[in-house]
């Protein structure tokens, strides 16, 4: 019970610190993407917040718990 407890736990903390990354990865790309020679852009951070928090949460939940799961071992 105790060790589920930890793995949670471990596994949310890696959530949060790796779904921050991932949504200022998006704001920077389409930040970048978004720029020309011309105009500077902008960072389209509601975008980066659907992407992080709806489309891909998926994808982050499982990458942090492999993460999490390597760092307990």
């Amino acid at each position: 019970m105790v060790v589920c407890m930890i793995v949670g736990i471990v596994w949310v903390l890696g959530w949060i610190r790796f779904s921050s990354r991932y949504l200022v990865m998006c704001a920077t790309a389409t930040y970048y993407f978004n720029s020309d020679v011309e105009d500077e852009g902008t960072a389209e951070v509601l975008l980066s917040l659907q992407f992080t928090h709806i489309k891909q949460v998926g994808t982050v939940a499982f990458a942090s718990f492999a993460i999490s799961l390597i760092t307990i071992i």
